[in-house]
């Protein structure tokens, strides 16, 4: 184009500051744009950088996550132990010891797939064809496990929105 950065092209943004170093605070914090009106953007990052994918669940409880296992530095052959919450949240790490049971435990298979124990889906009410949200974080070597309907009772709960149709 004109050999700008595209970031330096385009208007400012409340929050990129945060974001984009090159962009001054001052600049970025206006309030006096003439287009549309903007909701706040959330600045506060999280404590550890996440990494995040969506995945569909087959008839074996196979669920393929090779970038994230990846991203995790998980190999194959890896045992990883799984764990449920009561908000039906699933919990993968590596685990230290012997102590979680055989029937909650699993390998990280060649192909990228972790397969979930049926123990685990029937707890978490998992099913064959639910999207899941993978949610790793690298610096505590855990990868969550979120259902379809759990992060909508998240979304729900999140925002102050009347979800019904109007």
């Amino acid at each position: 184009m004109n050999g700008r950065p595209l970031r330096k092209a385009l208007p400012a943004v409340p929050g990129w500051h945060d974001l984009d170093s090159d962009v001054p605070a001052s600049r970025s914090t206006s309030n006096q744009s003439t287009g549309l009106p903007l909701p706040p953007i959330i600045t506060r990052r999280p404590a550890h950088p996440m990494f995040f994918a969506v995945s569909v669940v087959d008839s074996r409880g196979r669920v393929v996550a090779a970038s994230i296992i990846d991203t995790l530095g998980w190999r194959p052959g890896h045992v990883v132990a799984f764990a449920v919450s009561e908000e039906q949240v699933v919990t993968v790490q590596r685990p230290l010891g012997t102590a979680t049971p055989r029937s909650l435990r699993g390998t990280i298979r060649r192909s990228g797939r972790l397969i979930l124990p049926a123990t685990l889906r029937h707890r978490a009410g998992i099913n064959q064809g639910n999207r899941l949200l993978l949610a790793a974080n690298e610096t505590s070597q855990l990868l969550q496990i979120y259902p379809a309907l759990v992060l909508a009772a998240i979304l729900q709960g999140h925002h102050d929105v009347n979800w019904r149709a109007r």
